[in-house]
Parts: C-alpha cells; structure tokens; sequence
C-alpha cells in the first residue's frame, strides 16, 4: 500500500508538473495575440517597428546570457553562420508580416501567417527529404484552399487587401525558413546563445532595410516607441520565451496546435477594438485554413 499510494502520488506531481507548462503555453499564445494589435495601434511603418521591436528584444537577451554564462560559437564556425542566417530570415519576416498589418485585416493576416507548419514541411520534405503522409498531405491542400479563398475574398474588397495577404503570406515563408535553420542549429546551441544571436542578427538586417529604403525609417514618436517597447516584451521576450521554455517539458506538436489559438485571439481583439468584423466569406475560409493545419499538426505528431 505505501508504494501505492507513492505511486499516485509522483503520478499526481507529474501531472501538476505537465499541467503547469500546458497553462504556460496557453499564456504565451494568449500574449503573442497581442502582437497584430500593437502594430495596428502605431502610426509608424511595418518596417519601423519590426527593427525596433526586434532591437528591444535583442537587449533584453543580453542579460538572460550574462548572468546564466552561456558561451557563444565562434565567429568562424558553422553554427555561428547559422545563427546569422536564421536571424536573417527572422528579421525578413517581420519586416513582410508586419507591414502586412497596414494593409489587410488583422484576422486575414494573421491567419495567413500561421500557415508557416505547411511551408515548414514543404522545405523540410525538399531539403531533408522528410516524407509526409497522405492525410499530411490532404491537409496541406485543405489550408491551401483556405487561403488562397482568404486572398480572394481580400482582393475583392480592395487590391491594398491582396498586396497585404501577400506579405503575409511571405511573412510565413520566411518564418518557416528561420524555424527550419533554428532546428539544425539548437542541436548544438543552448537556447540563449541561439536567441541572442538570431534576434542581433535579426535586428541588424531590419536596420539595414530600412537604411537602404529611408534613413527617416528610424524616426518614430515617442508614444510609437512605448507601443513597440511593449510589443518586444508582451508577444517576443514573454510570449516567445514561454513557448521555448516550455518545449523542455511539452511536444512541440501540443505547440504548434496552441499557436493555431492566436489568429481567434487576435481577431476577438480587432474586433472589439477596432471594429474589424470578418465577412462571412472570410470567416469561412480563415476557419477552412486554420482546420487543414490543425489536422496536418496532429497528423505530424502521430
């Protein structure tokens, strides 16, 4: 009987331990829906605020390193190159997604940017020669029906729609390249050391695209910089750092599958704040794309 009621307990422990990551989880999605409203709140351009919010970010990792000592890779080494190029993508994918928001709804827009697991897949079955199932794959088709309805439905009620769903769209693909870099790269790297460098690397390429564009990109109001100091540490340093904490005790599958939860928050808020209520159109088919990839995680973590 002690070893029973031993047994039931640790089980108990377990379960509370598993359960706490799980609620972790669901506050990082619940802070990252945040991140469309932010951007919607600014007067400054998409591509202001993706290098500030990244520039934020990147500071506030600074810290995290020094006091816990992890080491970074030398300059010379492969994975040194990695980071940079994953904090490159990074940073090309804020630049894309965010300036999305200036032209599409918030719900289309975030929406279309979380097709990123199917982008993920594509390049993995072509670069690592990964292969899918066919329920995989019918799911791939399904989101894939569902946001080219999305992108329709934009360019019909104005063409700034279509070039916002765009970006977005290609706001997934460069995320889905950086989360394809970043596996290679946490083989060998702690998570700080990794953050640190993709989020420099990530901030130097924004502020590079920006220069290259209009040095006057880096001139924001003071009240555009206190929105985009909250949106660095509410939905990157928070939001973010929960999810890659919790990755230590949860599948990255129940992840992924949660992630899918911040398009519905992100659209509850528009709504409410900004009175941007989808059409039934768009409703269907942000629905229709959000099931295809939700069947494809699931699918995945079989």
């Amino acid at each position: 009987m002690p070893d029973a009621n031993l047994g039931a307990m640790h089980d108990r422990q377990h379960a509370d331990v598993a359960n706490r990551y799980r609620l972790a989880v669901l506050l990082g999605v619940v802070a990252v829906s945040f991140a469309a409203i932010f951007i919607r709140l600014t007067d400054a351009s998409g591509m202001s605020v993706a290098f500030y919010r990244m520039l934020i970010s990147a500071i506030c990792i600074v810290p995290l390193c020094l006091i816990k000592r992890r080491p970074l890779p030398d300059y010379r080494s492969p994975e040194f190159k990695l980071c940079l190029l994953s904090g490159t993508f990074l940073g090309l994918h804020f630049v894309t997604w965010t300036s999305s928001l200036k032209y599409t709804s918030v719900a289309s827009s975030v929406t279309l940017v979380t097709t990123q697991p199917l982008f993920v897949a594509l390049f993995a079955r072509l670069f690592l020669n990964e292969r899918l199932s066919r329920s995989a794959v019918a799911a791939m088709i399904l989101a894939l029906f569902g946001s080219v309805a999305l992108v329709w439905q934009g360019a019909l009620i104005d063409s700034s729609h279509l070039i916002g769903d765009m970006l977005a769209l290609a706001g997934a693909v460069f995320a889905s390249a950086y989360w394809v870099v970043g596996r290679r790269v946490r083989r060998s790297l702690t998570v700080e050391s990794y953050t640190l460098l993709a989020y420099w690397s990530s901030a130097v390429t924004i502020g590079m695209i920006c220069l290259l564009v209009s040095p006057q990109l880096f001139v924001v109001s003071f009240r555009d910089l206190l929105i985009t100091t909250a949106l660095a540490l509410v939905c990157t340093v928070l939001g973010h750092t929960l999810f890659n904490w919790s990755l230590e005790f949860v599948s990255a599958s129940f992840v992924a599958v949660m992630i899918l939860g911040e398009p519905v928050g992100s659209s509850i808020w528009a709504a409410l704040l900004f009175g941007e209520v989808p059409t039934v159109v768009q409703a269907i088919a942000c629905a229709v794309l959000l099931t295809g990839i939700f069947i494809f995680a699931r699918e995945e973590s079989r």
